[in-house]
């Protein structure tokens, strides 16, 4: 479990969190939701230690600011929404996910070659292996990116909105990925813009809104509310029609 208490983040003196208390169930798939600028991303950034935060982060039962950075990454791993893309080929990207695991030479070992091929198998980029990521589209450069956090091997995922920019076919890849590793037991942390999207694939919704979180449940509990009315002006219902994308759609 991730138990996050008290948490309060300010940036260039303007306070972005406020006293945000989270716990994160094992083996949950949890979407954090909120309109731009409510915090999303800050609490994601403040789990993976990226700044500065008042308040504790627990992660198994351990303070995580005394865990290691190398245990750290044995535990969880991230993605975020904006990153370079580094000159190099999808098999070493994968590499750069067992890097936590080597010893001191960070030499790959036997095992470490099998995970990898492993997790290009998984994220279903096998031949693009010898491909420079930079020759890639967005959804086969984000699978190659979740092919690396699949070889590190974590027990917890955390993600910036991973669909972002994504064609149609390219979301459904990374959502059905991602929960295909989550029914094997991985914690999904995501955060997330698209409602009907999240609330499809999620166990557990988390609902943000001016740094501070609005509600936490599951997300056929949280339809039967307002909440999601009074912080986007439309409501999430269960699509009734097989057809549809997703299982939830919007109504206003």
């Amino acid at each position: 479990m991730m138990k996050v208490s008290q948490l309060s983040v300010v940036l260039e003196h303007h306070q972005i969190l406020h006293d945000i208390s989270l716990d994160i169930r094992q083996s949950s798939f949890t979407c954090i939701v909120g309109k731009n600028g409510s915090g999303k991303s800050t609490l994601l950034k403040a789990m993976n230690q990226y700044l500065s935060y008042t308040g504790t982060i627990m992660l198994e039962s351990k303070d995580i600011t005394q865990i290691s950075k190398e245990e750290r990454a044995r535990m969880m791993c991230y993605l975020p929404q904006q990153r370079s893309i580094p000159d190099m080929n999808v098999e070493q990207l994968i590499s750069h996910g067992r890097y936590p695991h080597l010893g001191f030479s960070k030499t790959l070992q036997p095992q470490d070659i099998k995970l990898i091929q492993q997790a290009a198998k998984k994220a279903e980029v096998e031949n693009l292996l010898h491909r420079n990521l930079t020759s890639l589209s967005g959804g086969e450069r984000q699978r190659a990116y979740i092919a690396m956090m699949i070889a590190q091997d974590t027990d917890y995922i955390l993600l910036d909105e991973p669909t972002t920019f994504l064609d149609v076919e390219y979301q459904l890849d990374i959502m059905d990925l991602l929960h295909k590793l989550n029914r094997q037991g991985k914690t999904i942390i995501m955060v997330a813009h698209d409602l009907p999207q999240a609330f499809s694939y999620a166990s557990d919704i988390v609902l943000m809104d001016q740094g501070r979180i609005i509600s936490h449940s599951k997300p056929d509990e949280l339809i039967q509310t307002d909440e999601i009315y009074h912080c986007f002006g439309v409501h999430v219902r269960l699509s009734q029609n097989p057809n549809d994308l997703y299982r939830y759609t919007f109504e206003r």
